[in-house]
């Protein structure tokens, strides 16, 4: 997603890869400069959310904090996030989605000050997944790969926010 690479500085954004077996497998994540995490979890429904809330890495979160990520953030179609911005955790932050290509931040998610830095192995092996999944993307047929080439343009834009509002994907 571009809001990590571009608002957050992440320079390993990956989809549906783990970093760590303790905190499951995250839909987004990405890793900082400082070598952090970022989580983005997508819900499409609310049985999807109320599912999610219910796994062992959820509710019982408190008790490993240092294995779970810096932010986590909930992604969801804006009427889902309206309905359920009441029962997000107050360790989560809220995305709505209105239309593709645009998210609006509902709720900034708090920083986990005792999460872990990801050491230098675990940053190449994050790196070498992000590399073979675009590849894969790549070797599947050409018109994917200007999903990358857009992705990588729009890279040098100095844009930073740290505000609940509106940005592109």
């Amino acid at each position: 997603m571009r809001w990590l690479w571009l608002d957050k500085g992440c320079h390993i954004v990956l989809e549906e890869r783990s970093p760590r077996w303790a905190i499951g497998q995250p839909d987004v994540i990405g890793v900082t400069k400082s070598r952090h995490l970022i989580e983005i979890e997508i819900k499409r429904s609310a049985s999807d959310f109320v599912a999610d809330s219910k796994k062992p890495h959820r509710v019982n979160r408190e008790f490993n904090i240092q294995q779970h990520v810096r932010q986590f953030y909930y992604l969801m179609p804006e009427d889902l996030a309206v309905k359920l911005k009441d029962k997000i955790p107050k360790w989560a932050g809220l995305m709505a989605c209105p239309f593709h290509p645009q998210i609006n931040i509902l709720k900034i998610a708090p920083v986990n000050n005792e999460s872990r830095k990801l050491n230098a192995k675990e940053c190449v092996r994050l790196a070498r997944q992000m590399t073979s999944h675009m590849l894969g993307y790549a070797i599947r047929g050409q018109s994917n790969t200007a999903r990358f080439i857009d992705r990588d343009s729009m890279s040098h834009v100095d844009w930073v926010s740290h505000e609940v509002g509106t940005y592109d994907l």
